[in-house]
């Protein structure tokens, strides 16, 4: 016999669809991979922010992003940084923190750290250098 689904399997939420994800009984949104380019200490350019569901990026400090999200969600349940760097450099990494959303701004903080030094750090400028990121994120509280 075939198991119908309680709920259907896409629901829409502001411009998003909320998807079942391996079999999970609450759907979640996928914010697709999304990621804006850096060129050092600079202001990020607007322009350069590829993927939906991002209303802007801001740096607001060495190695440090606000990312603003165009609708508010519940609650973070993944979120995955990465970076794409011309230049391979193993010292710097991107994370992100702390995992919750800032319910009045709808922001999440992204940082790119130098693991040598311990501390957060620019990305060299360069146009092929990317912040990449992924989150998954629920409509309702746990």
């Amino acid at each position: 016999p075939r198991v119908q689904h309680p709920r259907p399997l896409v629901q829409l939420m502001a411009a998003l669809p909320f998807l079942p994800i391996l079999s999970m009984l609450v759907p979640i949104v996928l914010l697709w991979p999304f990621s804006w380019a850096r060129y050092g200490a600079n202001p990020v350019v607007q322009s350069t922010i590829r993927g939906r569901g991002v209303e802007s990026v801001t740096r607001t400090g060495v190695g440090t992003f606000d990312v603003k999200l165009q609708d508010q969600y519940a609650r973070v349940l993944s979120m995955h940084a990465t970076l794409q760097l011309a230049v391979a450099d193993d010292k710097l990494a991107a994370n992100v923190g702390p995992e919750t959303i800032n319910a009045t701004t709808r922001t999440v903080t992204v940082r790119v750290y130098d693991a040598s030094a311990a501390a957060p750090a620019d990305v060299a400028p360069d146009a092929q250098n990317r912040v990449n990121l992924l989150l998954f994120l629920g409509n309702s509280s746990p």
